[in-house]
């Protein structure tokens, strides 16, 4: 049995490239089957609406199969990660590209030091510069502060000597004025000695004075020198830390942006012998239009998809709109392992010291389990990863430039806790454990597997949508219309039967008016008194007269009956085209979801009088005398004549005249008699022959009010039968995992 798998294995690995053509190929044939078991005559109109929707399948299958076999994937597996914007997709796949040594990233990262040893651009570099750059401003503010003090202190101490000298030679002004006993003063050389001593000392001061703030200024310049040497060393290395960026590690992380990633990017790994591409999908809670394609392209090349959120709680619906829960069963539907990651988001040190989740957060996750399971199915949805991207990058990252908000949030979080027990604490370890020792093991089935279910998916989408225009569009029209034929055919049966009905006591009041008449005016001319030989000449007269004066009632009655009949039959075909256009546009209106939509295009501008005038003209050729009718004269001549054939004889050898009277009158009601038996007979005959056209003109109308009816039918069980072979066709063993 074991050897048996294998092959089977090996049989559905080797027919892998051909599978989607070999689909393609099934379903064109199954629905070019179908559409030419329609019979033409009737295609373009009784099947026209079916007939649009089973090339739109087959046109959609093609697109759809084609995408798969351009887009599928048959010797990598292959992992997308999938999810709402900014949810750390990128940050979990950047934290794999440093954990599994990426070529692109090593190169990268062996460049990024190269540059930083070349240039020096640690952050200690960076920390020591800036640290003499404010120790240089400090210095030269307290140099300039001691000038400003010099020059304030040395333009005390001149004032203090020029103000001594000052008294000095007022002091000796004074004592020359106290002499006035001379008449020529003598000069007093004590005062200009002092005088002389004092001014040589103000010299001496202002070049002491002078000499001090030179040596401080001299500082002060070398400081100022000093402090530019460095900014233009700070600045060349910022010029240099350029270099870096684009070399770091966090490059192909968001920065907040909606849809900062608009492309799949592919990275590919080796796992154990085991080579496996990791797809960073746009997300899917952006402006979805602009990437749809890049998304749908991702997850038909996956073989396991990981939802990425930083919610706990369960996707929603959006004001009633296509939220992302119905996104991710659109998208994801066809996949066969699909897992959620809840990314938390963890940004202090505190928050890192507590459990990564909490037990409201576990309650949560229990939820957003329970309604991904319902989306996706037990066999498709695997369970949760609980992890911290952001902390995980941080503590495996070694590439970030100084300065960046990647090198402090490393800093701030390495000052209380090592990488290595921040990557334990982010719970990346056990996720990285679980893709290499779980997900990729028993690669090869589980990429068949995945293609395979992808291949069945399309065939399940086009018959869930069939069934969809089946139920919800289909299936009601019919029965509302079928309900309307059924409620006209009751009707039309019934005015049938009133007709019928009608017609018979009209031609029996009638006949008994004809004969009434008949009667009295034979009475009246044998109580008057008539001879025997005159009686049927008589009757003849009376009989002829009588019947062609009530033909036009008889025409003008039996009118009237089938006008009633008529406008009965009319009202209600006019009604049920009526309704019937009513659902038809209800129907076609429907704002339906999907990529087929049944209309059924029903020509509505239908008159009623088309359809009963045959019937109509039919009867009243029947009835109307000049179009040889049953009560034409010369219809009956020949039965007036057999009916006073030997009243004659019958009345010879009668002598009293009361007896003869009677006689007569007894003779007269034979005559009437049999005359009303034989036009009763023709009358029934005449009312044959319109219940015959009421038959089959009934027959007729019953026929033009189903056929929409059968045509709606007769599409749904095209549509049936479609989807019938659809799910034969889905059902196979010899393409199907």
């Amino acid at each position: 049995m074991m050897e048996e798998g294998h092959m089977q294995t090996k049989i559905l690995s080797d027919k892998t490239h051909w599978i989607y053509d070999d689909l393609t190929q099934k379903v064109s044939t199954l629905i070019a089957k179908i559409v030419t078991e329609i019979n033409i005559k009737e295609a373009e109109e009784t099947f026209n609406n079916v007939l649009v929707i089973l090339d739109d399948i087959n046109k959609n299958i093609v697109k759809e199969y084609g995408e798969l076999k351009r887009n599928s994937e048959w010797d990598r597996f292959t992992i997308a990660f999938y999810g709402e914007t900014n949810a750390g997709k990128s940050t979990i796949i950047e934290t794999l590209r440093i954990l599994w040594k990426d070529r692109e990233k090593i190169a990268s990262c062996k460049k990024f030091k190269e540059i930083q040893e070349k240039y020096n651009l640690t952050q200690e570099n960076f920390d020591s510069i800036s640290n003499q750059i404010d120790r240089l401003e400090d210095e030269i503010a307290n140099k300039l502060a001691e000038i400003n003090k010099i020059d304030f202190d040395t333009k005390r101490l001149i004032c203090e000597k020029k103000e001594a000298i000052k008294n000095l030679q007022a002091k000796n002004e004074t004592k020359i004025l106290s002499k006035q006993r001379w008449n020529k003063v003598k000069k007093n050389t004590k005062f200009d000695t002092d005088i002389r001593i004092e001014n040589t000392k103000l010299r001496c001061l202002r070049s002491e004075r002078n000499n001090l703030r030179q040596n401080n200024l001299v500082d002060y310049i070398l400081l100022k020198q000093e402090l530019e040497d460095k900014k233009i060393l700070q600045k060349s290395l910022f010029e240099q830390k350029e270099l870096l960026k684009g070399l770091e590690d966090g490059t192909i992380i968001g920065d907040g942006r909606p849809d900062f990633t608009k492309t799949n990017t592919i990275y590919s790994f080796n796992l154990n012998d085991t080579i496996v591409d990791v797809i960073d999908v746009p997300g899917i809670e952006g402006n979805e239009g602009t990437v749809v394609d890049e998304i749908l392209t991702a997850v038909q090349k996956a073989h396991c998809v990981f939802y990425v959120t930083r919610k706990d709680t369960a996707p929603q619906t959006v004001n009633e709109k296509e939220g992302t829960i119905q996104k991710i069963k659109r998208h994801l539907g066809s996949q066969t392992e699909v897992w959620t990651i809840f990314n938390q988001s963890i940004k202090s040190l505190r928050r890192l010291n507590k459990e990564l989740v909490s037990e409201e957060e576990l309650s949560s996750l229990k939820e957003l389990n329970s309604v991904m399971t319902n989306q996706l199915g037990k066999e498709t949805y695997c369970g949760e990863v609980i992890l911290s991207a952001h902390i995980a990058f941080l503590a495996v990252g070694k590439c970030f430039v100084p300065g960046s908000k990647y090198s402090k949030e490393r800093a701030n979080f390495t000052s209380k806790f090592s990488p290595d027990l921040m990557y334990e604490l982010s719970g990346f370890k056990e996720f990285e454990k679980k893709i290499s020792d779980e997900i990729i093991t028993n690669k090869k089935d589980k990429i068949l597997k995945s293609n395979y279910n992808k291949a069945k998916f399309v065939l399940s989408g086009v018959i869930n949508k069939l069934d969809f225009i089946r139920n919800k569009q289909i299936e009601p029209l019919w029965e509302k219309m079928n309900e309307a034929y059924e409620s006209a055919i009751e009707v039309i049966d019934r005015e049938e039967k009133t007709i019928k009905s009608a017609l018979d006591k009209f031609h029996r009041n009638w006949l008994h008016s004809l004969v009434s008449k008949c009667k009295k005016e034979l009475y009246e001319a044998i109580d008057e008194g008539i001879e025997n030989e005159e009686i049927e000449k008589l009757c003849k007269e009376v009989a002829s007269k009588n019947i062609g004066l009530m033909q036009k009632d008889y025409e003008k009655g039996v009118g009237n009956e089938v006008n009633k009949f008529n406008e009965e039959i009319k009202y209600t075909i006019k009604n049920t085209f009526k309704y019937y256009d009513k659902l038809v546009k209800i129907n076609n209106k429907l704002e339906i979801n999907e990529n087929y939509h049944f209309e059924y295009d029903f020509k509505s501008g239908f008159k009623p009088d088309e359809l009963t005038a045959p019937i109509i003209a039919a009867i009243f050729a029947i009835i109307v005398v000049g179009s040889g009718g049953t009560l034409a004269p010369l219809a009956i001549a020949g039965l007036v004549v057999s009916w006073v054939h030997g009243l004659y004889k019958s009345l010879k050898g009668v002598f009293s005249e009361t007896y003869k009277k009677n006689q007569q009158k007894e003779a007269v009601d034979k005559f009437l008699k049999n005359m009303g038996k034989d036009i009763n007979v023709k009358l029934n005959e005449e009312k044959k022959k319109i219940e015959n056209q009421i038959i089959i003109g009934c027959k007729d109308i019953k026929h033009v009010i189903e056929e929409p009816v059968e045509k709606i039918n007769t599409n749904k069980k095209v549509i049936e039968k479609t989807i019938k072979e659809l799910n034969r066709l889905k059902s196979r063993r010899d393409w199907l995992w």
